[in-house]
């Protein structure tokens, strides 16, 4: 199996948020996410726009400590969401990550949640561990609509 390059990464973040976002365009907010019970789409969307910024904020600040993740974990304020806005908020966070984690390059040491012992403390780790973040997350929006 051949891994995803840096590049591929980045490209990866933004095209897969493109899909989520088709794949949510003009649904329910509301309708609930079966993969992850107690949230609704808006909840997954907000989760997932947050891990972007989370993850950007880490990169573009060259974070050498945890940042506070409450963007991406503390969604339950978020219970009937504007799909307009999601989805432009949505396209931005990608766009600014992918920017950002190109800017830096794939050596530059930052932060990361990764154990102690982790050697891959960089934005090499950031846009492979988001674009798997971002996969998954279309995946379960999809089931969520019905999609194909």
């Amino acid at each position: 199996m051949t891994s995803l390059g840096f590049e591929r990464c980045c490209d990866e973040i933004v095209t897969q948020t493109d899909l989520l976002r088709s794949h949510v365009k003009n649904a329910d907010m509301t309708a609930p996410v079966p993969t992850c019970p107690g949230w609704n789409l808006g909840r997954l969307l907000r989760h997932l726009g947050g891990h972007h910024r989370w993850a950007e904020t880490v990169v573009r600040t060259r974070a050498t400590e945890p940042v506070p993740d409450d963007v991406l974990n503390d969604v339950s304020a978020y219970t009937d969401e504007d799909a307009a806005v999601l989805d432009s908020w949505l396209a931005e966070g990608a766009e600014r990550l992918a920017e950002t984690l190109r800017e830096a390059g794939p050596d530059v040491r930052v932060w990361s949640p990764a154990d102690e012992q982790a050697t891959d403390r960089s934005p090499r780790f950031w846009a492979r561990r988001t674009t798997h973040e971002t996969v998954v997350h279309r995946a379960e929006a999809a089931l969520a609509v019905g999609a194909d």
